[in-house]
């Protein structure tokens, strides 16, 4: 990240795939991004959503695929890939 400032990030639509906690969406967040955060489980939704309330989330078993309604400019999966089973099924 320090390649890049915050205007960057400022005004882009940013998925983050497997979100966890939400501290990586949140961050980009206060950079100005639009962030989106999926996961499957609900205890990492609900924490999102005490802790960074603004976030959208999308609850979504990514080993089904993951097929976007929406463009975004930036997908992060940070130590997602290596967990799903078939990551051949993420298709961005």
């Amino acid at each position: 990240l320090s390649v890049f400032t915050s205007k960057y990030f400022s005004g882009k639509n940013i998925v983050d795939l497997g979100a966890g906690h939400g501290q990586i969406s949140s961050a980009f967040s206060r950079f100005g991004s639009i962030v989106t955060a999926v996961d499957y489980r609900d205890d990492n939704l609900k924490t999102i959503n005490k802790y960074y309330p603004s976030l959208k989330k999308i609850k979504m078993d990514l080993e089904l695929g993951f097929r976007p309604n929406s463009k975004f400019d930036i997908a992060l999966y940070l130590g997602t890939l290596n967990c799903l089973k078939l990551f051949s099924n993420l298709i961005i």
